[in-house]
């Protein structure tokens, strides 16, 4: 068999079962009333305006406060700020690009534009590479380094299911959105070094 209907096959079964998935995780998120006024209420406090409103200042915030001099750098700040406009703007255009519908589910949350990549996720994943970047460049200790580290991925992961769980993406959605978001992370990292 030739490659081309292999990986043809090998995609729309990847899709059938990113659609089954998105399904059952929103009837399991409206059948239990405390996972689903947790699942909404997760999906409020990590709204993108919002996350975009308090993510930036606090950005820019951390990378003041967290460099080894404990003095404010600008270009430090700058560089962070940059990143997390350019995490913003991937995510955007990657949206206008593929315009992939949402998922076929009636969901829990508003849930209008395209579907592929997950902003929320694209944009806190970014978040999370520049602030883990701050941090491993900080006089924090060990221990606090790790801690920050394992609190900004957890933040992703929650952000990714909830996502799911209300019915505004299907799992591959926000595996992209992760994608991109390190991408770009790492991407505005290596620039600065």
């Amino acid at each position: 068999m030739p490659l081309a209907p292999r990986i043809r096959d090998v995609a729309r079964t990847c899709a059938a079962w990113d659609e089954r998935a998105v399904r059952a995780a929103v009837t399991c998120t409206r059948e239990r009333p405390s996972l689903r006024h947790a699942a909404v209420a997760w999906d409020v406090a990590f709204t993108a305006r919002r996350v975009d409103l308090v993510v930036l200042p606090a950005v820019a915030l951390a990378a003041a406060r967290l460099s080894r001099s404990g003095m404010p750098s600008p270009k430090t700040s700058a560089r962070a700020v940059g990143t997390v406009l350019l995490g913003w703007a991937a995510q955007a255009g990657a949206k206008a690009a593929w315009r992939r519908p949402r998922p076929d589910v009636v969901a829990l949350v508003p849930t209008p534009g395209s579907s592929t990549p997950s902003g929320h996720v694209t944009n806190l994943t970014v978040v999370a590479v520049v602030v883990h970047g701050l941090v491993a460049g900080s006089a924090l200790s060990p221990t606090a380094r790790r801690t920050v580290a394992a609190v900004l991925a957890l933040v992703v992961v929650l952000t990714a299911l909830d996502r799911v769980a209300v019915g505004a993406h299907r799992p591959s959605d926000v595996v992209l959105g992760t994608v991109l978001g390190v991408a770009v992370g790492a991407a505005c990292a290596r620039l600065r070094a």
